[in-house]
C-alpha cells in the first residue's frame, strides 16, 4: 500500500530496517483502522476489539524485524490479525446463568478437528495466493475478502487505473486461484 505523496510499505521497510523507529509506526499505523475494523467484526464490542487491534499491533511490531516480504506486508499482518482474533474464540468466556443447567448447554465451538482443517486450508490458500497471484491481486482479495471493504474503496485504495478497478482484479485473482486449486487436486 503506498500513502499518496509517501512511501511504499517496502519502502518503510527498508527504512525501519535502517533504524527509523518512525518508519515502523507509519507502516503500522497505515493499517490500524483496518485492523480494528477487522477485530470489530468479530469482538462486536468495541472495548474487546481495541484490545484485539492493539494485540495485533504489538505482533506486528515485535515480528516486523522477521518479515521477509514473501506476501504484501498489509497480506502478513492481516494474517496475525486472523489467528489474533481466533486465538481468542478458542478463549473460554465464562458467563454465568443460574437458571441454566450445564448438562443442557451444547459447545457452540467447533472440535479441535474442524480447527485443524480450517488453519491446514488457510495456509494451503495463503500459499497459493503467494505462489499464482500478484501483488495488487493478494491485496484485493485481502481486503475484500478479509476486510469487507466496497469495491470502489479498494479500487482507490490500490491506485487501480483499469476501468474494471477492483471488480477486474479480483476476477482474475479468483480465476488464477480456481486454476491453482484445480490443479493441488488433480495432484493429489
Amino acid at each position: 500500500m503506498k500513502e499518496q505523496g509517501g512511501n511504499s510499505d517496502g519502502e518503510l521497510l527498508v527504512q525501519y530496517r535502517a533504524g527509523s523507529e518512525q518508519a515502523a509506526e507509519e507502516l503500522l499505523g497505515r493499517y490500524s483502522t483496518l485492523v480494528f475494523q477487522w477485530c470489530r467484526r468479530f469482538a462486536r464490542d468495541h472495548d474487546d476489539a481495541m484490545d484485539l487491534a492493539q494485540e495485533v499491533m504489538l505482533r506486528g511490531f515485535e515480528g516486523l524485524a522477521a518479515f521477509r516480504g514473501e506476501a504484501p506486508f498489509g497480506a502478513w499482518l492481516f494474517t496475525i490479525t486472523r489467528r489474533v482474533c481466533i486465538k481468542q474464540a478458542r478463549r473460554p468466556q465464562l458467563r454465568v446463568d443460574r437458571e441454566i443447567e450445564l448438562d443442557q448447554l451444547i459447545d457452540p465451538r467447533p472440535d479441535s478437528a474442524e480447527l485443524a482443517h480450517a488453519d491446514q486450508l488457510s495456509e494451503t490458500l495463503q500459499a497459493l495466493m503467494q505462489q499464482h497471484l500478484s501483488h495488487a491481486e493478494q491485496q484485493a482479495l485481502v481486503l475484500r475478502y478479509e476486510m469487507g471493504l466496497p469495491l470502489e474503496e479498494i479500487t482507490r485504495m490500490l491506485a487501480i487505473e483499469a476501468a474494471s478497478g477492483a471488480r477486474g482484479v479480483l476476477q482474475q485473482a479468483r480465476r488464477k486461484l480456481r486454476r491453482a486449486l484445480d490443479d493441488l487436486e488433480a495432484r493429489g
